[in-house]
């Protein structure tokens, strides 16, 4: 009698405080379900390809402004137009909703993956969007603004420069293609690495731990194929066009 009224006591108490234990996920078991989160890699390298249609088109459009203005003008500031052209689109994208127009049409945003878990997604900091665009916009101006200093001043490469760090035009020029040829390695083993695991598309999202994710998890793919048989039909209908035109002359002699 005492061992069975033993025997319930110890099942009374240990196992339910075992079971109740295992109910609430660890840090470790939130955080690795958070790494086999999976995003479709189509959809992210779709949104950004979206991005760069869209940056192109409203450059088309902002060009327009400047139509009456001094050519010569114009192409001296070209890198800061773009740079202003490319910071309005990613205050009213990213920075405000967290999210790129091109990730809007691919039901995707961005969240800080370092402080991310199944439970809820973390947006990035502002400071962490202000760096971000620092790396794809600031950089890339810093690169063009450089590329055109040194094109319009060719006749003077064996002159060292102060602000050049007491280089010539020409070593200068070395390093700059030495360093591009860098970045373009690690944008080479980034997208390797990006196939495998699908979290980072660019070097800039890995360096500030910016991650996309869903926006909605529950929404349907819902995949229209009317714009892509009109532009097959129309292709189709232009080709012909054209070899017909081509063959006319042939004709005629």
């Amino acid at each position: 009698m005492e061992d069975w009224q033993k025997a319930w006591k110890d099942f009374d108490t240990k196992p339910t405080e075992k079971s109740a234990n295992n109910l609430i996920p660890t840090s470790d078991s939130v955080k690795s379900h958070d790494d086999n989160l999976q995003i479709l890699r189509v959809n992210q390298l779709d949104s950004e390809r979206l991005d760069v249609e869209i940056g192109l088109c409203l450059n088309a459009y902002f060009k327009r402004i400047f139509m009456f203005f001094d050519p010569t003008i114009i192409s001296r500031i070209q890198p800061e137009l773009m740079a202003v052209l490319h910071g309005l689109i990613y205050k009213f994208s990213v920075y405000e909703s967290d999210q790129s127009f091109g990730d809007r049409l691919q039901n995707l945003k961005y969240t800080n993956h370092r402080i991310s878990n199944i439970f809820r997604s973390a947006k990035p900091a502002n400071v962490q969007k202000i760096l971000h665009a620092f790396l794809i916009i600031g950089l890339p101006w810093a690169h063009a603004r450089l590329n055109k200093i040194l094109t319009e001043h060719e006749g003077e490469d064996a002159e060292k420069v102060w602000w050049l760090g007491n280089y010539t035009r020409v070593d200068f020029w070395r390093k700059l293609n030495k360093l591009e040829m860098y970045i373009k390695l690690m944008q080479m083993v980034n997208f390797l690495v990006f196939l495998v695991d699908g979290k980072y598309r660019n070097i800039a999202d890995r360096i500030m731990g910016m991650r996309l994710v869903y926006a909605r998890k529950l929404m349907l793919r819902q995949v229209s194929f009317d714009y892509m048989n009109r532009e097959l039909v129309w292709g189709g209908f232009v080709n012909k066009k054209l070899a017909f035109e081509n063959a006319i002359p042939f004709f005629s002699s």
